[in-house]
């Protein structure tokens, strides 16, 4: 999924439905998402197991605005005894979901931050109140139980105001030497502020946080920590999502906002906007690179008709090359697409020699081809690039802090793109090319009784290659998945293919050689 949303949906063995509804504007760039149901969760603590689960993947992964997973069961579930429960992927950590929305026996309705796996289970009693009383691991978890046992107004207040001093404000206050705990600051400020809304109490959350906190972080911390996931971008093989996600956090914290339908519509007026813009269009920048050759010698037999011919010997030698840069194009509200690329395939070598014979009632002549020249095509290349979390552990993100910052952080979800840089996902990115219409032109010379004749005739040789080898019907369809290349530098990925005789595009062609290399590169001005 893109920018744009959308909803998945996944169902069980037993027909259980898991419907994933990702709002318009939750998610910066295209993400691989996959909504897996759960068969079984070792280690819950209820003696029923697990009743209804799925695996949201990849762990981590957060949202500009939340998503959210409804579960239908198959049979109706018995809502008097449901415990609605989270476990956080890298931590392997289970918690209690304090839910905004109870579960009823048709429906289990999660309010999603960030993906992990999500259930519910049946309790008794005792387990109940057993998994009530232990703490929450993340603190946001944990306000939100201690909301829903607030006797009042004032109560409600009080925790906001705790959570302000003991949480947000030691985040805050190390933010400006640290964009990692500056990204945690803008993230727990935003998130909690959406809870709020859920809960019902956002004007009373606004106005502590506002009384606790001031405004969100300084323009100086917004720019440097922008240039260090411009840097990012640059190892992640062109991502901008990190660029995206930390310019609109920094801005909802500057606004103070929650909830909102069009969250990238908050950088039309930001003060990020324009080094924003500049940042993604010298990241996002790539190169597709073609590079073939085509070789093939043998002889056509004799044919009789109304024009005899006698046999034929053809030799030629057919190098094409292209290269199309790729540069992101950005929206005001910084909706980031890679446009299709299009430029000259042109010839590099292309030469022919050929002999043959012809002979009609009238005269018999020996004949020879020779090149003449060529006309170019014209290259279209369409990049759908998909990018992964990269892999990161907690513990690596936590060295340099101090023990009580540790503390804190390992409270706080691990969510995206905190790890780090994400990276290309290979697998699952594609790049589709149309060569146009490259077209060779052969000059053939007959020697007759009566003098000399020629004549020009245009062929598409290696055009009829391709079309056997990676057009629609081949063996290898117009968009492939892009394969890994460890050894070059720069280079994403590369394809290639190499035959030495297995497709001809002329009967009777013996021996063909067929080199073909595509290579992804990213070139970004660093």
């Amino acid at each position: 999924m893109d920018a744009r949303g959308g909803e998945l949906e996944a169902l069980d063995d037993a027909g259980t439905s898991y419907r994933l509804t990702i709002p318009p504007g939750a998610l910066p760039g295209p993400t691989l998402i996959t909504v897996t149901p759960l068969a079984r969760v070792d280690g819950l603590p209820f003696h029923a197991g697990l009743e209804v689960g799925a695996r949201l993947e990849p762990h981590g992964l957060s949202f500009l605005q939340p998503a959210t997973l409804v579960i239908t069961p198959a049979r109706p579930l018995n809502p008097g005894v449901q415990i609605p429960w989270r476990v956080e992927g890298e931590r392997q950590h289970l918690d209690i979901l304090a839910a905004p929305v109870p579960p009823t026996p048709a429906q289990v309705t999660f309010v999603i931050r960030h993906f992990s796996d999500y259930g519910s289970s049946s309790a008794t009693v005792t387990e109940r109140s057993a998994e009530s009383g232990r703490p929450a691991l993340e603190a946001q978890e944990q306000l939100g139980r201690d909301l829903a046992g607030a006797s009042g107004p004032q109560e409600i207040r009080g925790l906001y105001q705790a959570y302000g001093e003991q949480i947000l404000g030691p985040l805050k206050a190390a933010a400006p030497q640290n964009c990692m705990l500056a990204a945690l600051y803008l993230q727990e400020s935003h998130s909690l502020l959406i809870q709020a809304e859920l809960w019902g109490v956002q004007d009373e959350a606004r106005s502590i946080l506002h009384d606790v906190l001031g405004t969100g972080l300084a323009e100086d911390v917004g720019r440097r920590c922008l240039k260090e996931q411009f840097e990012l971008c640059l190892m992640g093989g062109g991502d901008v999502a990190g660029l995206i996600q930390w310019a609109v956090r920094w801005e909802q914290a500057r606004q103070g906002v929650g909830l909102d339908p069009r969250p990238l519509a908050l950088l039309g007026g930001s003060v990020l906007q324009t080094a924003l813009r500049d940042y993604v269009q010298r990241c996002a920048r790539y190169e597709v690179e073609l590079t073939s050759t085509l070789n093939y010698e043998g002889s056509l037999p004799a044919a009789q008709g109304a024009i005899s011919l006698g046999p034929t010997t053809l030799k030629r030698q057919i190098s094409v090359y292209s290269r199309l840069p790729v540069v992101a194009e950005v929206s005001p509200e910084a909706t980031v697409t890679l446009p299709a690329a299009t430029g000259p395939l042109s010839y590099t070598k292309y030469e022919e020699a050929g002999t043959g014979s012809m002979e009609t009632v009238m005269a018999a002549a020996s004949c020879e081809g020779s090149a003449l020249t060529t006309r170019p095509g014209t290259m279209r290349a369409q990049l759908n690039l998909v990018f992964k979390v990269g892999k990161q552990p907690l513990t690596s993100r936590l060295q340099g802090l101090s023990e009580e910052l540790q503390k804190l952080v390992r409270r706080l979800p691990v969510m995206d793109p905190l790890g780090g840089a994400r990276e290309v996902d290979l697998e699952h990115s594609t790049v589709t090319v149309h060569p146009g219409e490259p077209t060779e032109i052969t000059k053939t010379v007959c020697h007759t009784t009566g003098g000399l004749f020629s004549k020009e005739e245009e062929s598409d040789t290696w055009r009829i290659e391709w079309q056997q080898r990676m057009g629609p019907g081949a063996d290898q369809p117009e968009g492939w998945t892009l394969e890994p290349l460890r050894p070059a530098p720069g280079v994403l990925a590369r394809l290639t293919q190499h035959s030495d005789g297995t497709q001809n595009p002329v009967a009777g062609i013996k021996e063909a050689l067929w080199d073909l290399r595509i290579d992804l590169k990213h070139t970004p001005k660093r």
